[in-house]
């Protein structure tokens, strides 16, 4: 159960192609559309994009690739194969991931190896390059049609909400 001190963040996910300039276009869109300021809190449109709005808007462009997923209360990963929970051997993967940027799974059941990003998250969990991060938002969703008018703007985008520590 989250804690009082955490915070909901959602982070919209480009394809890795390209994601870096796509993160930054998002943000330059959000600005346009008075979602939010150019310093990222919140503009005069904030809640068009999340009901109840939310506290600041910026870019995350991390080293390497990373995985996009809930940090309180963890997530469930499981084999596309055999649906085998992978959970118990996902830490050193994770681990790789993190050092070079690509990794791959070989499930302990059924022995198919399968790239970190095509394994099944619960809740959604995402690998990418780069992220439009909502944070602190008062609602787990983007609105519908926000979800969509990006989408088609910018490609299959992928939304995670995230639980985090607000330390």
């Amino acid at each position: 159960m989250p804690r009082p001190s955490s915070r909901l963040d959602l982070m919209v996910v480009p394809p890795m192609e390209g994601a870096v300039t796509s993160a930054r276009a998002l943000f330059a869109h959000a600005v346009d559309a008075e979602v939010c300021l150019p310093t990222g809190a919140p503009g005069p449109a904030a809640s068009t994009w999340v009901a109840g709005g939310f506290v600041r808007i910026r870019v995350d462009v991390p080293l390497v690739p990373t995985l996009y997923a809930n940090q309180q209360g963890g997530f469930r990963v499981s084999c596309p194969s055999c649906s085998e929970n992978v959970v118990p051997v996902f830490a050193p993967v994770l681990a790789e991931l993190r050092s070079t940027g690509a990794a791959r799974l070989t499930c302990p059941r059924c022995a198919v190896c399968t790239p970190i990003a095509e394994l099944h998250f619960a809740p959604k969990a995402v690998v990418g390059r780069a992220a439009l991060v909502i944070a602190d938002a008062a609602d787990g969703h983007l609105h519908d049609r926000v979800l969509r008018d990006l989408q088609e703007r910018f490609g299959p985008v992928a939304v995670v909400a995230a639980r985090v520590s607000a330390r």
